[in-house]
């Protein structure tokens, strides 16, 4: 492996254990999905929780290339459930979809939008999108 490779592994490998602010959180998050650092194993699911949602949305780009140290799934359908803003949910769909499909957690992955496409007091974008997605699953199977 090339020296420039692991200097962006180890400052990937940061992101799990060291405290930045948000615009320096996003982009190391960049840098692991531009550059495909799966040998970093994030945290995904730590970055998932973040209090702000520039990191969230960013972290949902770690789900969906599958570079996290977890799959990120069981978070990202929390996300899918619960975030307040609109726009992550609807990312998380995406994430989801990307992330699950052919995996043993895409049926896990459907059943939440089947959930949220089912769910009448959820806003109607998010709907549409998790909608979406759950189509598209069914067009390949």
């Amino acid at each position: 492996m090339d020296i420039n490779r692991q200097q962006l592994i180890d400052r990937a490998r940061e992101l799990n254990t060291s405290q930045f602010g948000v615009m320096e959180l996003q982009e190391r998050i960049r840098e692991v999905c531009a550059e495909y650092l799966i040998e970093a194993k994030v945290d995904v699911d730590r970055l998932l929780r973040h209090a702000d949602w520039r990191v969230r949305w960013s972290a949902l780009d770690i789900v969906w290339w599958g570079l996290g140290a977890t799959d990120g799934i069981d978070q990202t359908i929390e996300l899918l459930m619960q975030d307040p803003d609109e726009d992550i949910r609807a990312q998380a769909a995406l994430a989801l979809y990307e992330a699950s499909r052919g995996t043993p957690k895409q049926s896990l992955a459907m059943n939440a939008l089947r959930s949220v496409v089912d769910d009448a007091g959820t806003d109607e974008y998010v709907r549409g999108t998790a909608r979406s997605y759950l189509s598209k699953f069914s067009k390949e199977y």
